[in-house]
Order: structure tokens, then C-alpha cells, then sequence
């Protein structure tokens, strides 16, 4: 009976530290959520500062004609007297897969992830071989105290 009892305080607490290091609400999965999150900040706050420059340059370039001149000689070979035309393009909202308008690929995010939960795969396996070897061996050594009965001649 005793046996049995420390085997399982023993096995819920190796279920209660494996929920908290490195369960699905663990400290590890937090750890990398939080560590993306910052990653994810940072590249948003890039974006509004990009978007807020190209947002004025764009109505300075639509304002002062001189400007657009200076900003199309840089791309294109145009004498002095060259005139500019305006050609509105209509835009399309159907957009076919997703788009990514950072320097972050889907591919790159793909191989981020799976290196960060093949870690996170490597310590739970670590963790699971640790534990059951220390039940396995707690159990053999309980069992071996628990078999041992003296042996009384009655003569």
C-alpha cells in the first residue's frame, strides 16, 4: 500500500511540473510566445515608420511637381524639359495567398517555428525518458524492500 502511494505522489508530480515547464500554458511555451510577440512589435512599429515616410513622400510628390521631376530622374534617364503623366491604375482587393509586406518570408517563419518547437519536442522527450526512468527505478527499488519478509522457523 505504501508502495502505491509514493508511486503515485510521485508520478503527479512529474505530471504537475511537465504541465508547468513545458505544457501547452507552460513557462517554455510562454517564453516563446512572448519572445514573438516582441519580434512582431518591433516589425510593426518598422512598418508604421515606413508606411509614415512613404505616406509624405507621397503627397509631397503629389503637391510639387519638381520633386516628382527630381524623384523620376533618379529612376529614369529624362532631359530637362520632360513633362510627367499621371496614369490612375485601378487596384485589385482580390488578392490570391497571403502577402507579405516585411522583409520576413513564410518560408523563413516556417523554419523559425519548427526549430523553436523541435527544441521545445527535444526537452519534453528529455523530460518523459527522465521521469519514467526514475518511476521504473523507484518502483524496483520499493519492490525489492517490499518482497524481503524474514523468514521465522516455528519449531
Amino acid at each position: 500500500m505504501l508502495k502505491t502511494s509514493i508511486l503515485i505522489s510521485v508520478f503527479t508530480f512529474f505530471i504537475v511540473l511537465y504541465s508547468l515547464l513545458l505544457g501547452s500554458r507552460g513557462i517554455f511555451e510562454r517564453k516563446e510566445l512572448e519572445t514573438k510577440l516582441i519580434l512582431l512589435q518591433d516589425e510593426v512599429d518598422k512598418l508604421e515608420k515606413d508606411s509614415h515616410f512613404l505616406e509624405v513622400k507621397r503627397k509631397t510628390l503629389l503637391e510639387d511637381k519638381d520633386a516628382l521631376a527630381k524623384e523620376a530622374s533618379k529612376y529614369y534617364i529624362l532631359s530637362d524639359e520632360a513633362n510627367i503623366i499621371h496614369f490612375k491604375e485601378s487596384v485589385r482587393k482580390e488578392t490570391s495567398g497571403s502577402l507579405f509586406a516585411s522583409s520576413v518570408t513564410e518560408l523563413d517563419m516556417k523554419k523559425k517555428y519548427k526549430s523553436e518547437n523541435g527544441n521545445q519536442n527535444f526537452f519534453r522527450l528529455v523530460y518523459i525518458l527522465l521521469a519514467s526512468s526514475i518511476l521504473f527505478l523507484l518502483n524496483y527499488k520499493l519492490g525489492q524492500r517490499s518482497d524481503y519478509v524474514p523468514k521465522r522457523n516455528f519449531k
